[in-house]
C-alpha cells in the first residue's frame, strides 16, 4: 500500500498532457515589435496601438460613479458613466473613432496615426498621434445663457 502511495504522487511528474505549443513558432525575423501594447487604451490614457485594417470594433467602457452613499445609489451604479465607441481601421497606420459618452451628452470623433514604429533594433520606442474633437451637446442655456 505504501508503494501505490509513492506512485499516486510520482505519477503526475510521468504524465505529460501536451506538447509546448510555442515550438511550433518560427522566430520573426521582421526588426519592427509587433506590439508594444496590448489594448488601445490604458485607463482612460491612449496607447499607441491602432486598430487592424480593415477591422471595426464596438468598445463600451463603464466607469461607476462615488460609492460613499452606498445603497442610496447603489454603490455609485446611478452616477455611472457609459461610452460607446466604434473604432474603425482605414490603414494599418491609421484608424479612426466615433463616441457618445453619457457624460454631458458628450459626442467624439477622433483619429489615431502610428508615426514611428518600435525596433528591436534601432529606434526604441514607438510614436503615435491621436486627435479628437468633442460635442458637448449636455449644455444648457439656463445654466450657461451667453452660449
Amino acid at each position: 500500500m505504501k508503494n501505490l502511495t509513492y506512485l499516486f504522487y510520482l505519477l503526475p511528474i510521468l504524465l505529460y498532457a501536451q506538447d509546448d505549443l510555442l515550438d511550433g513558432l518560427e522566430p520573426d525575423q521582421s526588426t519592427t515589435v509587433t506590439s508594444t501594447w496590448k489594448s488601445l487604451k490604458v485607463v482612460n490614457f491612449e496607447t499607441t496601438k491602432l486598430v487592424a485594417k480593415n477591422e471595426f470594433q464596438l468598445i463600451i467602457s463603464h466607469r461607476f460613479g462615488s460609492v460613499e452613499n452606498g445603497f442610496d445609489d447603489l454603490f455609485g451604479l446611478d452616477q455611472a458613466v457609459t461610452r460607446f465607441q466604434f473604432v474603425y481601421g482605414l490603414t494599418d497606420w491609421m484608424h479612426i473613432e466615433a463616441s457618445r459618452s453619457s457624460f454631458n451628452k458628450t459626442y467624439q470623433l477622433a483619429s489615431k496615426f502610428k508615426l514611428k514604429e518600435q525596433e528591436t533594433t534601432g529606434f526604441p520606442f514607438s510614436i503615435s498621434a491621436f486627435t479628437a474633437v468633442d460635442i458637448n451637446t449636455g449644455l444648457d442655456k439656463e445654466v450657461l445663457p451667453k452660449i
